[in-house]
């Protein structure tokens, strides 16, 4: 007899049946959500294509909306899994919401959701504290930005420290005005 494989899947729980995490690496860590009461899951992982399926196949119940890593959702595909998890928790199931590290998709989709159900974004941003996961580019703010005037709420800016930060393409940039000048000479 072999002994049972157990797996250490950090679940962070944002409501009593909605948690947040990254996307399950082994089938123990879908039985391990299965074990802790997950029964659906929205996943947001675009460079995971067949991972859906394989969710689905273990009997949980998903909706995929792929995004690209440090990007954001279309609007109305977002509003599409908002009322998917909407559904979902009317029939009191837990949900498990992830993207591939569970970081700034997975923070993205759960503060939209949180707004959509009356938090403001400092709610938001508390009730996601003890998780790794949050809006983390200026696409995903600029999104929550537009999709928090779209429901009505107040707009939502992005954090100052974001505003600071460089590019990475600044070096890139200033190369080519470099190479730039030496062509026009």
């Amino acid at each position: 007899m072999t002994p049972k494989a157990t797996t250490t899947y950090p679940l962070k729980w944002i409501t009593p049946d909605m948690a947040v995490g990254y996307a399950p690496h082994s089938r123990a860590d879908i039985e391990a959500l299965k074990a802790c009461g997950i029964e659906a899951v929205l996943n947001l992982c675009a460079e995971c294509y067949d991972l859906n399926e394989i969710e689905a196949a273990e009997g949980l119940e998903v909706h995929w909306l792929p995004v690209a890593d440090e990007d954001a959702p279309d609007s109305d595909l977002a509003q599409q899994a908002i009322q998917w998890l909407n559904g979902i928790l009317a029939q009191h199931k837990k949900v498990l919401v992830h993207c591939r590290f569970g970081i700034g998709r997975t923070g993205t989709m759960v503060t939209a959701w949180l707004l959509d159900q009356g938090y403001t974004l400092e709610d938001a941003q508390d009730m996601l504290g003890h998780t790794p996961a949050k809006p983390n580019s200026r696409r995903q703010w600029d999104f929550l930005d537009a999709y928090s005037r779209s429901i009505g709420k107040p707009a939502v800016k992005r954090p100052p420290d974001l505003e600071q930060r460089r590019s990475r393409l600044g070096r890139f940039f200033r190369k080519y005005a470099r190479m730039n000048d030496w062509w026009t000479r």
